[in-house]
């Protein structure tokens, strides 16, 4: 068994870390609408400085994203250009979702004072439910090799959760804390409820609970240090990846990256 104890004392020296005075972000998760009406703000060409297809961003990556589209939309103004409909309310609800990262230099209202510490003790609330008969099958070998996975085009794009052949019942909850000294700490935990339609007749019920995301973030200048097991997609196309997609769990991760795209030179 691998020991824990190296992730355990780094996850305390982010905890003990001290940092730039600035409030800590949470990420948002990988399936959240708010990328929809991000993508289209970046497909539409109003945003310049964004890392596409990769997620999670987290609020203040996003807040950015909200921001660049705002000025590009100002400014087409006040040269006569056109900007449909659809993109305004994309930046309409990206900017009322992510107020309290925005600053009244933004352009918007200026969001509550941001307390030393910013509890979420219920941030979001969940709840799925999928009955079906559709068998899961394994990925068959094409002579060169073979793929370890199940696939069912029912379950798909979940997230890693393991849903099966008959009943299941999904609730899963997000906590965080954000703090004022660039650290912030989030969770996600989830009970699965199943009743399994076996093959020859049997049935498999059970009820599971689960921590399958639950990371802690710092964040110093432009740089981030995330410490735990986070979903990571790398998509090139909606519920599809080169490399992660959203059929896999999250990831027990040390992950260093930019809060927001470095622009060059700097």
């Amino acid at each position: 068994m691998r020991s824990a104890a190296p992730v355990a004392l780094l996850l305390l020296a982010v905890l003990a870390a001290r940092s730039v005075a600035a409030q800590g972000s949470v990420t948002v998760r990988a399936d959240d609408p708010m990328y929809l009406d991000a993508d289209r703000l970046i497909d539409a060409g109003l945003v310049d400085t964004v890392i596409v297809g990769q997620r999670p961003y987290s609020r203040t990556g996003l807040a950015l994203i909200a921001r660049q589209a705002q000025r590009r939309m100002a400014e087409m103004a006040t040269t006569h250009e056109d900007v449909s409909v659809q993109d305004r309310r994309a930046a309409e609800r990206l900017l009322r979702a992510l107020s309290r990262e925005l600053s009244p230099a933004d352009g918007v209202n200026a969001p509550e004072a941001v307390p030393d510490v910013r509890v979420e003790w219920l941030h979001s609330l969940r709840v799925e439910a999928l009955v079906t008969d559709a068998p899961t099958r394994a990925v068959p070998p094409n002579g060169l090799g073979s793929s370890e996975a199940d696939l069912n085009t029912f379950t798909d794009y979940h997230q890693g959760l393991r849903l099966v052949s008959g009943g299941n019942v999904a609730v899963e909850s997000e906590h965080s804390m954000e703090f004022p000294f660039g650290l912030s700490v989030q969770a996600r935990p989830r009970l699965w409820i199943h009743d399994e339609r076996r093959d020859g007749g049997g049935v498999g019920r059970g009820a599971t609970l689960e921590l399958p995301s639950a990371s802690a973030r710092l964040v110093k200048g432009n740089v981030a240090l995330t410490v735990g097991r986070e979903y990571t997609v790398w998509p090139q196309a909606e519920g599809a990846a080169q490399f992660f997609s959203e059929n896999a769990p999250a990831l027990d991760m040390i992950r260093v990256a930019s809060n927001a795209p470095f622009v060059l030179p700097s």
